[in-house]
Parts: C-alpha cells; sequence; structure tokens
C-alpha cells in the first residue's frame, strides 16, 4: 500500500465523494475523539439527503443492525455512518465482506 493510503492529510468530503461517485463506499477513519459527522450532515444537506441517512455508534452487539442498515441504503440509496467503529473490532471483517461483495451488488443493477 502507497503513502498516499496511510499518510495523514486534511480531508475534504467533496473531493472525496466526487471521486468516489454515488456507487462506491467512502470510508473514512478519524482518530480517536475526531467528531466528523457536523461536516458530513452539512454535506448531505447541500446535496439535499440530509434526510436519507442512517448513524449507528458500534459497539459490542452492534454489527448486525449496522448490517441491516447498510443493505436497506444499498437496496434504498443512501448513507450509513458507522461511530465509534473501533469498538466493534470483531466486526470488521465482516465489514470488509460487505465492502467486497458491493461491486457484485452494484453492478446487475
Amino acid at each position: 500500500m502507497g503513502k498516499q493510503f496511510i499518510a495523514s492529510s486534511e480531508w475534504n468530503l467533496s473531493s472525496s465523494y466526487k471521486f468516489a461517485g454515488n456507487k462506491t463506499p467512502i470510508i473514512i477513519h478519524f482518530k480517536h475523539n475526531a467528531n466528523p459527522l457536523p461536516f458530513i450532515l452539512d454535506f448531505a444537506e447541500e446535496k439535499g439527503f440530509k434526510d436519507n441517512i442512517d448513524c449507528i455508534a458500534m459497539g459490542q452487539g452492534k454489527g448486525k443492525w449496522a448490517e441491516k442498515m447498510i443493505f436497506e441504503k444499498i437496496e434504498k440509496g443512501g448513507w450509513v455512518i458507522l461511530q465509534d467503529i473501533y469498538l466493534g473490532r470483531s466486526w470488521f471483517k465482516k465489514l470488509t465482506e460487505i465492502v467486497d461483495s458491493l461491486e457484485n451488488r452494484i453492478s446487475k443493477k
């Protein structure tokens, strides 16, 4: 993995969204105690889809709820924000499987 994927830099949601488009997940990992939610919600409001966002604070037992939210948004459109994801480390493998499966799901639509 190259430096561009691990280097710390100032983040710009607008640029990330423009680069990713509406069918590619944007996964952002912030350092502990950083709270990007206000910026994300402001951006969503600018784009006209603030009401189509689900948030879940991860932790023990929340993986199934997060998975349900993700698949619902895949079908209906929208965003899922997984907060405090470091608390759901045991679920990382499942999240990786979900993201890996998105290419097949989206290409079939």
